[in-house]
Order: C-alpha cells, then sequence, then structure tokens
C-alpha cells in the first residue's frame, strides 16, 4: 500500500520496513500454531 505512495527508490524500504515490522507476528503465529 505504502509503496504506491512512494517512488521506486524509498519503496524499497518501506518493503524492507514492512517485513521487519510483519516478522514478530509471523513469528507469533508460528508459536501460536507450534503450541495448539
Amino acid at each position: 500500500m505504502l509503496s504506491l505512495w512512494y517512488p521506486k527508490a524509498p519503496s524499497a524500504a518501506a518493503i524492507i520496513l514492512g517485513l521487519l515490522a510483519s516478522a514478530p507476528f509471523t513469528a507469533c503465529s508460528l508459536t501460536n500454531r507450534s503450541l495448539r
């Protein structure tokens, strides 16, 4: 979504930041699945 508002150069940084931000959530979901 944010990549549409920014040029190509900052869009890469936005994607990286998005992945870093989503990393903890994905880890939590994986741990929840493993616990279940």
